[in-house]
């Protein structure tokens, strides 16, 4: 064995999948991950609150969301990759929890009902760093999920009937 050099193992890298039905078509679904506003609302990791959030929304451009709780200021950040508006939307997601590396989120939106009055969001989420990482982050989500279920509810975006699908 060679003096100083230690072997490692690569990091296992996780994948999670979430499916979680919405109160209200694609379209306003996906603006409330892709608009300011929206996110201010339900974004809102690990009781912690949004203080700020930035995007320049077009394909290849960033994202990003300052929260603070009680454990201090921290960030949330990304790229989009690819959007295909209302039914896709493919971003990098990096933040304290991912140790600062990029993993990448995909939400699949598919109307559900004749009318596409409910959506059937498809969250996965790519490249974790360790079941550790990814049992944290399906917990966040599922939060967020219902957060933002809630939102969309009070925001009663299922009867707005301009609201693009």
């Amino acid at each position: 064995m060679l003096r100083g050099f230690r072997k490692r193992r690569p990091r296992a890298v996780e994948t999670l999948i979430l499916e979680r039905d919405l109160p209200a078509p694609p379209g306003p679904v996906f603006a409330a991950f892709t608009t300011a506003e929206a996110l201010m609302c339900w974004m809102q990791p690990f009781e912690t609150e949004v203080v700020a959030v930035q995007i320049d929304f077009e394909t290849g451009n960033w994202f990003k969301i300052e929260l603070a709780g009680r454990h201090g200021r921290w960030t949330i950040a990304g790229k989009y990759l690819e959007v295909e508006a209302p039914r896709r939307l493919r971003f990098s997601w990096t933040s304290p929890v991912t140790f600062d590396r990029p993993s990448i989120v995909t939400l699949t939106l598919v109307g559900l009902g004749a009318d596409a009055s409910q959506t059937r969001l498809e969250l996965v989420h790519e490249r974790l760093p360790g079941a550790l990482v990814a049992e944290r982050h399906e917990t966040m989500w599922a939060e967020l999920l219902g957060r933002l279920a809630d939102y969309l509810a009070e925001a009663g975006v299922a009867t707005r009937s301009s609201a693009p699908d």
